[in-house]
Parts: structure tokens; C-alpha cells; sequence
């Protein structure tokens, strides 16, 4: 394969690139990261496709358009192809002088097409074609094995080596394969003996089954005999069964017939009872009308009193209510918020006194502050200049124009003297001024406002007292016009309650209601006593005829037993167990036949192992022989790949050591001409 010419569209670092590739070397010189690897991974795109997974890492970062790929030509078995690639599109065309020929479109077909135009697979092309960037530093700083296997992964060596170590493993497995088959084969002579005891054993049982057959023939035909004996006998019992339960359901009616004689017997004394209290329990209810309205006259009376009670209670709480009103005098409450509002101005206006006294003291004490603060500049600048006045006339030279000085500077010193010590009094007149304390209009305008504020207080205190008294004097003066209320609406209702009821009266009334009482409940209760006695009637009626029933059943049945012919119950116990006894012969026969038949299966099922077990041996024995010829095979594959890998070694080093120094005299400008490398790589300077 040779590289033609590469050209690039919006693909990672490349906006725009075309690359044509020149016979012999093509160096591609850059700073890192302006995408000289890149180039690389564009080939393989061209050929094989995506093999990032995020294709968005592809696209130029300030492409127009979110299209990107790459058209690349080369040269194939003297063949000029064409394959181009973008995003979701693909082409692979044979170039000829004057024609052009599409061989795949598709991108999976595209892929297809050039894997079997060159014979690699991506990871083939990547390890035997190219090496990325820092890819040979193997050579300078690898171990030397390290250095034959990437020297030989980029040669297609390590492939030779990989099909030595697999036709090895392939030996091996066969020669475990052949070992296990050679631990399984089995005995043709154990196998064979098998067969026949399995055929020998399905013989003797069929011989064993038939005899059973007919023995079980001849039991069948005596069969219906003894059943039909034993099921008269069944039917002895079954009589025998029920005539005892005719007999215990005749005692049973004798004693039902009992039971509905006594009850006919209290029926019939319930009814002459009810008819001996009759007049009685019906006066019964004329007493008790007359007891209900004396009761109803004694409950009004109650009401009447209660009534009563309620208006001395009402007249007594009216007469506190009003007592406790006419103790409390009425207040002035306009007068009471009158004061407080005068109070509360006084406030006001004290306030505003103290305020505007507290604002002109603090200014008065901040002009103090700042006049503080200019007689000590003035007075620290008139000492500076004093003192470097003296500095100058220490030194000999005037403190004014500072030449040295003749008979005057005397008085220079003097006045910058007498301004120093101007500045200073000053200085400490404005401190004394900024010391002074509070003035007193200030302290009399702050007591002036605690009094206020104290007076506005008990004004306050005075006002809500006031309200509270007039509040409590209205709360009483509702509260006794609802008494009075109150008083009225009973003195009414008692009016026109009835006068007292007759006491002696309700007394004789009741007692006779509690004597007749018992009687009416004993009537109410008696009510039913002609329908139960109708019913007890009936009931004995049925009893007797159900009793007489059941006698006729219970000789019937007894009848019955007798034409079946048993004489003792000893003869219905033989004809049962005989019965069973045959059964019994007829299931052992029967489980017996079973148990055969199982035992023929089972020879059977050893038949068709034995028969098995002769496959699998002929089957066994073919595939040893054929693992056997397999190993042998991989074996001498091992070798020839072997072999063939240690001459392609020695075939290869002198050609990629000529390689190698062409190239390096090439870099150096033929200052290096010669590079020689040994059986492990190793390159060195000749």
C-alpha cells in the first residue's frame, strides 16, 4: 500500500488540509497539538471508519457546518483507489487514467470492501503499518524483550509467534482429549456379557408372566360365586345395621310420645289458669289509666315548685345586682381624657425643648472639637517651623532665607518664637472651651420632660381606672335588667301553673296498681296458652302415629334378614372373609404381574445401555484415533511456525537494519551513514 494524497474536511485540528505524500520520506513538522497525530487517525477514518465513541470530539471546534471527513488516495496492487468518508456518507472508487469505478457505497460496505482490499482488519493496519507519534521510543528505553515484541507487533512477527503458542495449545488440548476418551473407553467383553443377561432376563420373565396370567384366568372364573355370597352377607350386616336403628329410634318416639303428654298436660293447666285471672288483668288497665294522670298531676306539682324556687332565687340575685350598682358612682370620663390629652402636649412640648437644647450643646461641643483640632495644627506647624529655624541658626544660617546670617536673624528666631507660643495659648483656650460640661438649660429642659412624661403616665393610669369603673357599672346595670327579666317571666309562669294535686288519692290509686301489676304480666304472659295446648294436641297426635311407624318398620326389616338364609352371624363372617381372602389372592397375582412387567423394563432399559455403551465405545474409539492424528498435526505446526518465525527473523533484521541507516542518514544529513542492530533490536552507531 503507498499514501497518494490526504484531504481534510472540519476533522479536529484541520479546517481545510490537503496533503500530498512524495516518493520516499514525507517529514510532518509541527508545534504540539496542531494536530500532526491527527493525520494518522484520518487515514485510519478514511479507511476503517469511527473508532472514537463520541464522534462530536471530531468536529473542527469553529467549523460552519456539522459535516466533516476525509478523501484519501492510494495505491494497492498497482491499483490507484479512492475511498472518501464524512459524516453519515461513504465511497470507495478505483481511479483509472480516464475512468472511474464505485466498488462499495455504504460506510459499513465501504469498511468491508477495504478490509478485503488490504488484507487487515483496523488493529492489523495500526500495528503493522504506522507507528503513532513516540510510538519507536521502545528502542532507546525498553527492556530487550520488550523491544523484540513491539519491533515484532509492528512486523506481523508477533503474529508467527501467536500461531506457534496456539497450534501448542491446540496440541495440548487434544492430547487431554485423547487422555480423558482413553480413561472412559469400556470393556467390549463387560459390554457384551451385559447384553446377553439382559436378553436371558426379559426370556424367564415373559415364562414367569404367562403362568401368572393363567393362574389369575382360573381365579376370574370362581370369582362371581363367592362375591354374590359375600354380598348377601354385606346385606345381613347392613340389615342387622338398621334394624338396630329402628329399634333405638323407637325408643326415642316412646320417649317424644312422653314428652308431648306432659306437654299437653301444662298447656291444658295454662289455660285454665288464664281463665281463672281474666277479670282481674283487665281491670288491670282502667287502674293504671287512673295512675298515669295522678303521676302526671304530682310531676306538674314538682314543676310548679321548682318554678317557685327559681323566682326567690331571681328576686334575691335582682336585689344584689342592684345594690352592688348603686355602690358604684358614675365617672367623669371626658374630663379623665381631657387631662390626658393636656398631659400628653405637655410631653410634646417638653421634648421638643430637650431636643432642640441637646442639638445646640452638641453643636457647640463639635465647633469645640474642630477648633481643637485647628490650634493644634497651627500650633504643631509653628513649632516645626520654629525648631528648624533653630536647626538653621545652629548651623550658622539664616532661619528666613538661609544664607548665613548676620546681625538680624535674632529677630527672625524671636517672632517665629512668639507664634509658637501665640498658637500654643490658643491651643489651650480651645481645649478648656471643649472641656466645659452641659449647660443648664439643658439639664432643665431634661427634667422638665421626666416630669412630664411621669404626670402623662398617672393621667393614663387615672384614665383606664375611669374606664374600668364605667364598664363594671354598665356590666351591672345589664346584668340587673335581666334579673328583673328574669323575676317577671317566673312570677308568670307560676301564674299559670294548676294548683297542688290530691295526694291520698295517688296513694290508693298505686296500691291497687301494684296488686294487679303481677297479674296483667301473668295474663300477657298466658296469652299463648290456647295455641300451645291446639299444638301439644297435634304433636302427641304425631308421636303415637310415628311411634307405631317405626314398630312396623323395625319387624319388616327383621323379615328381611331372616329370607338371606344366615343361620349364625359366624356363617356371614366366613362368606366376608372368604371373599376377601380370594381378593386378596387376585391383587397379590395382579401386584405380582406388575412387579414383571417392571422387571422386563428394567432388562429392557439394560438391553438398550448395553446396546449404547457398544456405540459409544465404537464412537470413543474413532475419536481417540482422530485426537491422536490432530495432535500429531498441531504439534508439527508448532514447529514449522517455530522455525519459520526464527528465519523471518534473520531474513528481516539485515533489511530493516539497511532500513533503518537510510533513514537515519537521511535525518543527519548522511552525518550518521551506518546503524546496526542485533538479534534483539538494539540499535547502535557503526
Amino acid at each position: 500500500m503507498k499514501l497518494l494524497r490526504l484531504r481534510a474536511t472540519n476533522f479536529r485540528q484541520h479546517a481545510q488540509t490537503d496533503i500530498t505524500f512524495h516518493r520516499g520520506m514525507t517529514a510532518i513538522v509541527g508545534a504540539n497539538g496542531v494536530g500532526k497525530s491527527t493525520i494518522l487517525e484520518m487515514i485510519g477514518f478514511a479507511l476503517f471508519g469511527e473508532q472514537r465513541q463520541q464522534k462530536s470530539t471530531i468536529l473542527f471546534q469553529w467549523a460552519d457546518s456539522k459535516k466533516f471527513g476525509v478523501v484519501l488516495t492510494f495505491e494497492c496492487d498497482g491499483v490507484t483507489l479512492e475511498v472518501s468518508r464524512f459524516n453519515d456518507t461513504a465511497s470507495l472508487k478505483e481511479i483509472g487514467d480516464t475512468t472511474e469505478k464505485v466498488l462499495a457505497t455504504a460506510l459499513s460496505d465501504v469498511t468491508a470492501a477495504v478490509e478485503k482490499k488490504l488484507g487487515l482488519t483496523y488493529e492489523q493496519f495500526v500495528n503493522s503499518f504506522c507507528a503513532e507519534q513516540k510510538g519507536l521510543a521502545f528502542l532507546n528505553f525498553k527492556s530487550n524483550t520488550a523491544r523484540q515484541e513491539e519491533v515484532g507487533k509492528m512486523l506481523g512477527i508477533d503474529r508467527l509467534r501467536a500461531a506457534e503458542e496456539s497450534a501448542r495449545k491446540l496440541a495440548n488440548d487434544r492430547k487431554t482429549t485423547a487422555a480423558a476418551i482413553e480413561s472412559a473407553l469400556g470393556d467390549p467383553e463387560e459390554i457384551r456379557l451385559e447384553r446377553e443377561g439382559a436378553d436371558s432376563e426379559i426370556k424367564q420373565v415373559d415364562l414367569e408372566l404367562a403362568e401368572n396370567a393363567k393362574t389369575l384366568h382360573e381365579l376370574e372364573e370362581n370369582r362371581s360365586a363367592i362375591a354374590t355370597r359375600a354380598a348377601e352377607a354385606r346385606n345381613y350386616n347392613d340389615l342387622t345395621t338398621e334394624i338396630a336403628a329402628h329399634g333405638s329410634r323407637a325408643e326415642a318416639l316412646k320417649n317424644a310420645v312422653s314428652t308431648a303428654g306432659d306437654a299437653l298436660d301444662e298447656a291444658s293447666a295454662e289455660v285454665t289458669r288464664r281463665t281463672a285471672i281474666e277479670a282481674e288483668a283487665l281491670r288491670f288497665q282502667e287502674v293504671k289509666a287512673s295512675f298515669d294522670e295522678l303521676k302526671r298531676a304530682e310531676t306538674a306539682d314538682l314543676s310548679r315548685q321548682r318554678v317557685a324556687a327559681d323566682l326567690t332565687t331571681a328576686e334575691q340575685t335582682a336585689l344584689r345586682l342592684e345594690t352592688e350598682f348603686q355602690a358604684i358612682p358614675e365617672c367623669d370620663l371626658s374630663r379623665a381624657e381631657q387631662k390626658v390629652l393636656e398631659g400628653n402636649q405637655r410631653v410634646t412640648t417638653a421634648r421638643s425643648a430637650y431636643d432642640a437644647a441637646r442639638d445646640a450643646w452638641l453643636q457647640t461641643k463639635n465647633d469645640a472639637a474642630v477648633a481643637v483640632a485647628g490650634a493644634e495644627t497651627n500650633h504643631r506647624h509653628a513649632t516645626m517651623a520654629l525648631e528648624r529655624a533653630r536647626v538653621q541658626v545652629a548651623a550658622g544660617k539664616c532661619p528666613e532665607c538661609g544664607q548665613p546670617f548676620g546681625e538680624d536673624f535674632t529677630t527672625a528666631l524671636e517672632k517665629l518664637s512668639a507664634t509658637a507660643n501665640a498658637t500654643a495659648a490658643t491651643l489651650e483656650s480651645a481645649r478648656a472651651a471643649a472641656g466645659r460640661s452641659e449647660p443648664a438649660e439643658l439639664e432643665a429642659a431634661r427634667t422638665e420632660l421626666a416630669d412630664a412624661e411621669r404626670e402623662h403616665a398617672e393621667l393614663a393610669d387615672a384614665l383606664k381606672s375611669t374606664r374600668s369603673v364605667n364598664e363594671k357599672r354598665s356590666q351591672l346595670q345589664t346584668s340587673l335588667a335581666g334579673a328583673r327579666q328574669r323575676v317577671g317571666d317566673l312570677e308568670k309562669q307560676l301564674a299559670s301553673m294548676p294548683a297542688a294535686f290530691d295526694a291520698s288519692a295517688l296513694r290508693t290509686v298505686t296500691a291497687e296498681h301494684d296488686r294487679l301489676f303481677p297479674l296483667h304480666q301473668e295474663y300477657q304472659r298466658l296469652s299463648g296458652a290456647p295455641e300451645r295446648l291446639e299444638r301439644a294436641t297435634a304433636q302427641k297426635i304425631q308421636a303415637d302415629a310415628d311411634l307405631q311407624l317405626a314398630k312396623d318398620e323395625f319387624n319388616k326389616l327383621k323379615a328381611q334378614r331372616t329370607e338371606l338364609g344366615f343361620a349364625t352371624r359366624e356363617a356371614v363372617d366366613v362368606a366376608i372373609t372368604t371373599l376377601a381372602q380370594f381378593e386378596g389372592h387376585i391383587l397379590r397375582l395382579t401386584e405380582a404381574a406388575t412387579s414383571l412387567e417392571h422387571r422386563k423394563a428394567t432388562a429392557q432399559s439394560n438391553l438398550r445401555q448395553a446396546i449404547a455403551r457398544g456405540q459409544r465405545l465404537a464412537e470413543n474409539e474413532q475419536a481417540l484415533k482422530t485426537a491422536k492424528a490432530e495432535r500429531a498435526l498441531y504439534e508439527t505446526i508448532a514447529t514449522e511456525m517455530k522455525a519459520l518465525r526464527v528465519n523471518l527473523n534473520a531474513s528481516i533484521g539485515p533489511e530493516l537494519a539497511a532500513r533503518a541507516s537510510e533513514n537515519l542518514s537521511l535525518l543527519t544529513n548522511g552525518r550518521y551513514p551506518l546503524l546496526q542492530l542485533d538479534a534483539n533490536f538494539t540499535p547502535s552507531l557503526v
